[in-house]
């Protein structure tokens, strides 16, 4: 039998790449020269990476950030972040309590704004997985 559960989010979806920066990290090990390439290894002296931009949060594992909860499907394009409320389809009954939804949106527009991730998208989100 496949259980399905439908997350409900009240709040906000951002692209997932807009929580990530291009960071450098070092090709390898050997000492660093001025040249592009090492001359012991050839690989480059610098790399590109992609890193989240804070350092306390990881969508895939973190449960919330900057104190809402958090949504996310590892193949999912949009992280959501508000209120979510979890159910498994085949449960006999559920309540959730509700919060403010205006205070709410305030809220998350507040914390957003301040670095940059307010995406004016403000609604309710439904994410249905198996498994």
């Amino acid at each position: 039998m496949i259980l399905y559960k439908a997350i409900t989010i009240i709040g906000v979806a951002i692209e997932r790449e807009d929580f990530y920066k291009t960071g450098k990290e070092r090709g390898c090990k050997h000492p660093k020269a001025a040249s592009k390439y090492c001359a012991k290894c050839g690989k480059p002296m610098w790399e590109e990476v992609e890193q989240y931009m804070f350092d306390d949060f990881s969508p895939d594992a973190s449960e919330t950030f900057r104190g809402f909860d958090v949504a996310s499907e590892r193949e999912s394009k949009y992280i959501y972040l508000g209120w979510v409320q979890e159910v498994t389809i085949y449960m006999e009954s559920m309540s959730a309590k509700v919060p403010d939804i205006d205070k709410l949106e305030t809220d998350l527009r507040n914390a957003l704004t301040s670095i940059n991730l307010w995406p004016d998208n403000f609604g309710i989100y439904t994410i249905l997985k198996d498994s």
